[in-house]
């Protein structure tokens, strides 16, 4: 790792966020005709995949708060699109499942979003995307490991 740290358009980390922003810019009105954002896409997809997935695996997956992933859920569950049903051993705890027209949503939001991934990633190979993939699951552990360090934001405050 070099001493000198690129311009901000030039990081990795940047980068990330700019294609976020993107797949936002891009997706959202193409998701708007379901009803749904980028994010609430996301999540219908997680829940067509994983059924009967928990809460606590989904803050997990969409690594955003707890908050953010409850206050979606519960607009999911009024608008009748999910459907929570209690764990028998622990009360506190719930399993999440597609009502009929959030299975419908989520299977649309799925064959969207699977057709944008092809559109992204026709001109790369087998071995780059898997690259591109290896790099980025890398940094997401590295984010990991740098979330449990120490670090004091006093510690870059210029003197005033």
């Amino acid at each position: 790792m070099t001493s000198t740290t690129p311009p901000i358009e030039s990081r990795p980390t940047f980068k990330v966020h700019q294609l976020n922003a993107e797949l936002a810019r891009i997706c959202n009105p193409l998701f708007k005709s379901f009803g749904v954002d980028l994010i609430t896409s996301r999540i219908l997809v997680i829940v067509l995949e994983q059924p009967n997935i928990g809460l606590g695996d989904i803050v997990r997956l969409m690594a955003l708060p707890q908050s953010t992933v409850s206050h979606q859920i519960k607009r999911l569950v009024n608008q009748d699109l999910i459907a929570r049903t209690a764990n028998l051993t622990d009360k506190r705890l719930f399993s999440l499942q597609l009502t009929r027209q959030g299975a419908a949503i989520a299977e649309a939001c799925n064959h969207l979003s699977q057709d944008i991934y092809t559109r992204l990633f026709r001109d790369l190979s087998t071995t780059q995307l898997q690259s591109l993939n290896d790099g980025l699951t890398l940094m997401a552990q590295c984010l990991t490991r740098l979330e449990t360090q120490e670090i004091d934001p006093a510690t870059y405050r210029s003197a005033q």
